[in-house]
């Protein structure tokens, strides 16, 4: 009910609280409030179930909830510049040359900004983010990631993500994505304990354990493997990338 409530209240309103808690105070207030889901602490997936629970404008409430998180969230870095430049080094080794890659759920697009620093043959990598004003970021655009856009089928080298878990259909978005790869291509998802399904809430409605989330990869006829990535903390142990090649 609380829950509710806070996400009608007006984002004007929820910055004022946020600059009277402080920073630290109000993340820890609103961890609290998007509280995750302990239940399933055993379980290899989990996908909260949107239509069930607001029926037919189910879908306008995801877009709700995803933009209101990606404002409140708008200051927070997930994705570190040491991991990406663990991502890269594989990638330079694997693919010399000019390579051309994807971010889906970049926020404030410091991903593509590391990635494209860092990969070599004078490579080009941009980002997608469903917020509000994301385009305001150097090399993003606003684009929800489970569309198939057709411009892109067979394109990519590689698809990268950390916010898979944002997805209301994993497994139909992970379909999309592979139809995106250049054969010989990379899909790399980011795994921590926070992407598990004791971590989901209606904010990260998808949770997978890091051997179901290969599972899912191997049956989309990918070939799968792990790179060991550093953790930010010891609650994001281990932290881990899994790779699926086309």
């Amino acid at each position: 009910m609380i829950k509710k409530v806070w996400l009608k209240l007006p984002g004007t309103f929820r910055k004022s609280i946020k600059f009277l808690l402080g920073k630290k105070l109000y993340i820890a207030a609103y961890n609290k409030l998007f509280s995750r889901n302990r239940k399933l602490l055993n379980e290899d997936f989990y996908e909260f179930d949107y239509k069930a629970v607001y029926g037919d404008n189910w879908k306008q409430k995801y877009y709700e909830i995803q933009k209101d998180a990606n404002l409140e969230k708008i200051d927070r870095q997930f994705e570190t510049e040491e991991n990406i430049l663990i991502l890269c080094d594989f990638l330079n080794k694997e693919i010399p040359e000019k390579k051309l890659g994807i971010c889906h759920g970049t926020r404030t697009g410091k991903e593509q900004f590391w990635f494209n620093h860092n990969l070599s043959g004078n490579s080009y990598v941009f980002g997608t983010d469903i917020g509000e004003g994301a385009d305001k970021y150097d090399d993003t655009i606003i684009f929800d990631m489970h569309e198939d856009n057709k411009e892109w089928s067979s394109k990519f080298d590689f698809v990268y993500s950390n916010s898979w878990d944002h997805s209301y259909n994993l497994k139909k978005m992970l379909s999309v994505w592979k139809k995106h790869l250049k054969k010989g291509g990379y899909l790399i998802l980011n795994h921590t304990p926070g992407h598990n399904p004791s971590g989901t809430s209606q904010m990260d409605p998808t949770g997978s354990s890091s051997e179901y989330l290969e599972n899912i990869l191997e049956n989309l006829g990918l070939e799968t493997s792990v790179i060991k990535g550093v953790p930010k903390n010891l609650k994001l142990s281990p932290w881990i990338y899994v790779v699926g090649k086309f």
